[in-house]
């Protein structure tokens, strides 16, 4: 597998309260397929899918990401199987089998990437 230096979270703005809107559900399961996929690619034990950026009292942004670990990237796979069922993305339900059949045999390790997600919310 090929390794890269860092992965692109999906920016999400105008969530309410940290919570993207249902209009996101797809936007997001392809986002944790991507990220799960990388994770695997370059042994990630964590990995950060997805910033929501939500706006505050006073003009302020409140920052949550959508962060998973390897104990989880079989989990939110398949949470994320129905949303690509039902808007037809079979090629990346394809996708999710084959990496839930992978991660068993990837030795995660704890890796610190070269964008944190401090850089990716400065860059914002």
């Amino acid at each position: 597998m090929k390794e890269q230096d860092e992965f692109e979270p999906l920016i999400i703005k105008g969530g309410k309260f940290g919570t993207p809107g249902p209009e996101y559900r797809l936007d997001i399961a392809k986002q944790t397929v991507k990220a799960v996929e990388f994770a695997c690619e370059n042994r990630l034990k964590y990995i950060i899918a997805c910033l929501i950026m939500s706006p505050t009292v006073g003009g302020l942004n409140m920052v949550t990401s959508l962060a998973m670990d390897d104990e989880d990237y079989i989990e939110n796979l398949d949470g994320c199987l129905s949303t690509l069922e039902e808007n037809e993305e079979y090629e990346l339900c394809a996708k999710v089998l084959e990496l839930k059949k992978i991660i068993p045999t990837v030795k995660f390790i704890h890796k610190k990437l070269k964008k944190s997600i401090v850089d990716a919310i400065t860059d914002l």
